[in-house]
């Protein structure tokens, strides 16, 4: 990461996925638009997430095609911070990128940390920097610890003790902001 080949590499391989982005995208909102009053009738929120794999959709410029096609429809976005780290990592993304375009529509959130391209790990003990998420969590925004199979139960303890302390200093922020 970060040397030429790799660059390289990453700018060869989201050329050919661009090549081909067009009629998978058609068949996204082919699919979706056909979900869209089923999630309704339902009372559903369908959460698009970003995803880890640099093939995979929505990537950031179909997430602004299917939000704007569905705008007031049932449906959200879904924000997975290892999946984010991994494409900043990448530089499929910049930093920050997912969440200052699309915090609007956030729906929830995959809660999980990473150290280089190893996500799913205990939350505070890898690189990713929770405080730049704090602008975007708000009070009932459901937030899902998302952990490798396996993970020990002491080590699932102290995710839910991270987050849930990130929570309380996240909330004095919430009842600041009221009395402003």
């Amino acid at each position: 990461m970060g040397s030429t080949a790799a660059e390289t590499f990453v700018q060869q391989k989201l050329h050919e996925r661009n090549q081909l982005i067009s009629g998978h995208t058609n068949a996204l909102l082919f699919s979706l638009d056909r979900l869209m009053s089923h999630a309704e009738r339902q009372g559903v929120i369908l959460g698009l997430e970003n995803r880890f794999h640099y093939h995979e959709l929505p990537t950031p410029d179909v997430f602004e095609t299917l939000l704007t096609e569905f705008k007031g429809g049932p449906i959200g976005y879904w924000h997975d911070t290892g999946h984010a780290h991994t494409n900043e990592l990448l530089g499929i993304i910049a930093p920050g990128t997912l969440l200052e375009a699309f915090g609007e529509n956030l729906i929830g959130m995959h809660w999980h940390d990473a150290r280089g391209l190893d996500d799913h790990l205990v939350p505070g003990q890898g690189e990713i920097d929770f405080n730049a998420l704090k602008p975007y969590i708000q009070k009932d925004l459901p937030i899902v610890i998302e952990l490798k199979p396996g993970t020990p139960h002491q080590e699932v303890n102290k995710s839910i003790q991270f987050t849930r302390e990130y929570l309380i200093s996240a909330a004095k922020s919430w009842k600041n902001d009221a009395h402003t």
